[in-house]
């Protein structure tokens, strides 16, 4: 069931849902909460594979709020689900606010440890592969296109809504080469977040996400 052009208010975004989540059973779930008009598991169009996200319409902003308050965290077909309000709606292509990545820690890797983001007086430990063992294999994602005065930690936080764990932009002789690379706690979170950041603006700049070929 495909998610329709509803008010932003009575949209949610789902993340980290099974890969045999299917519309069904995400309507089924987020029924919980209220009067569910669609819900749509976002899918690779080329392979029909799942994100790990989804997009679900309620009939009111009452329920959508409820949804976001009374599932997150629940668990949908074995994995704990996180609801929270859709940014924007957006079809692709669109812009959301600015959002700015300053702050300390350029030219540093950021990670989050145990709660605590590091970066800035904080440098981490380099190591032969992007972020060494943050994470599992396989999740971080490739993101270009970025603006020269984006910081490491920055782009961590801007992806925080989607548990990145570490965060790295390329660097020549000090200067952003454009592109870094962002690590997720798992491959669900990086896909949802590929799904739903790419195109979106940081620091002036539309990103352009992907999946990080490691091999």
């Amino acid at each position: 069931m495909a998610a329709a052009d509803a008010p932003v208010a009575n949209r949610v975004f789902v993340g980290n849902l099974a890969w045999a989540t299917t519309d069904e059973t995400l309507l089924t779930h987020m029924s919980g909460a209220g009067s569910v008009t669609s819900a749509s598991v976002l899918r690779y169009s080329d392979s029909g594979r799942s994100k790990g996200s989804g997009l679900v319409d309620f009939a009111s902003a009452e329920d959508a709020e409820r949804a976001i308050a009374e599932l997150t965290d629940t668990e949908l077909d074995g994995r704990q689900i996180f609801v929270r309000a859709d940014r924007g709606g957006m079809p692709p292509g669109s812009r959301p606010p600015r959002r700015t990545g300053g702050g300390e820690g350029t030219g540093r890797r950021a990670e989050r440890t145990e709660g605590r983001r590091t970066g800035g007086d904080r440098p981490a430990p380099r190591s032969s592969t992007p972020f060494g063992p943050t994470g599992e294999p396989g999740t971080a994602a490739f993101v270009k296109n970025l603006a020269w005065e984006t910081t490491d930690v920055g782009l961590l936080d801007f992806f925080g809504d989607f548990k990145s764990t570490a965060a790295e932009i390329s660097r020549r002789d000090g200067r952003s080469r454009g592109w870094g690379i962002v690590r997720f706690a798992t491959v669900e979170d990086r896909d949802a977040a590929v799904a739903e950041l790419n195109d979106h603006e940081l620091d002036g700049r539309p990103l352009h996400v992907r999946e990080y070929r490691e091999d």
